[in-house]
């Protein structure tokens, strides 16, 4: 037949088309998944419970029966916006958090969220922006900073951003979404949140200070009243003791007094006795004195007396 004739036209063009024809449907039959990707066919807009995660390249019925959505398989890197938001003691802070997280479950994702991976992200986004308010909102400034939290083995911060991660997770899995990381990128104060800071701070330094001083006062109180008491008592006894050797020296010297006033002669002579031993003490070294004459014991250097004294026993 010739080619050139109506007929031979009409069969090249046929034979075209149907080419054309079998190229589309295998475009449409065929797709190609990448390493990095996983894909979820969807049946009359209905998503498979499974999907294609090995490389490669694949068949599926054509359009518009069966359609492929691919999804970044990859981990992805959020940032939030800044948050301002207070403690559970009024503070106000400022945060900033960054996560990397996966689409884990492709086919609740298309349904929760979209088809498309960075829609994931901002869904993401507001379920940091809700933890973030909870958590902070329970705790107090000092324990947000603090190098470790009571009973915890992990420092505060640490702690901190692994309860955010573990709520985030919990609530994102809804989604279809994985949180593997997420933490801090920014946590800081207003200007006015750190005036207050301080102001608190040496409150309680001041109310610190007062208590020791007040507990200081106590103590040297009950010192000082400790001591007035043994003072007393000290004084009390040293009092009972000097009267009972006042009152033992009394008695002896009334039995002396009782032997003197039987002999006239030794109390006379006694007298004499302690006279000298008063001079010796005090002529000891060399002294002026300038007194009467009369005083004892310096009457016994008068000269009528030093010449015609009765010496004891009624020797001249």
């Amino acid at each position: 037949m010739n080619a050139n004739s109506p007929r031979g036209r009409n069969g090249a063009v046929t034979a075209a088309v149907l080419a054309f024809a079998l190229v589309f449907v295998l475009c449409t039959c065929l797709y190609q998944v990448r390493v990095t990707e996983t894909a979820m066919i969807a049946t009359l807009g209905r998503p498979s419970p499974s999907v294609v995660s090995d490389p490669g390249l694949k068949m599926k019925a054509p359009w518009p029966f069966q359609r492929v959505y691919r999804f970044d398989k990859r981990r992805q890197l959020f940032e939030s916006d800044y948050l301002e938001t207070l403690t559970g003691d009024g503070l106000s802070i400022v945060v900033q958090l960054y996560a990397a997280w996966s689409i884990g479950d492709p086919a609740r994702f298309y349904n929760t969220v979209s088809f498309r991976t960075e829609d994931g992200g901002r869904r993401l986004s507001n379920l940091v922006g809700k933890a973030v308010i909870d958590t902070v909102g329970s705790l107090k400034l000092e324990d947000l900073l603090s190098v470790q939290l009571p009973g915890d083995s992990e420092g505060g911060v640490a702690r901190v951003e692994e309860v955010i991660r573990v709520r985030i997770q919990t609530e994102a899995a809804q989604y279809g979404i994985e949180v593997d990381v997420i933490g801090f990128q920014h946590l800081g104060l207003p200007e006015s949140t750190t005036q207050a800071v301080f102001d608190r701070m040496k409150a309680e330094r001041e109310s610190i200070t007062a208590g020791i001083r007040a507990q200081g006062e106590r103590d040297a109180a009950g010192i000082r009243t400790e001591a007035d008491e043994k003072s007393r008592g000290m004084i009390k006894q040293a009092e009972a003791e000097a009267m009972a050797i006042r009152g033992r020296g009394e008695s002896e010297a009334y039995e002396r007094f009782a032997t003197f006033r039987k002999d006239p002669a030794m109390a006379d002579f006694a007298l004499f006795l302690r006279k000298l031993e008063a001079l010796e003490k005090t002529l000891k070294t060399k002294t002026t004195v300038i007194l009467d004459r009369d005083m004892p014991p310096y009457d016994l250097l008068a000269p009528q007396k030093m010449s015609g004294r009765k010496q004891p026993g009624g020797a001249k």
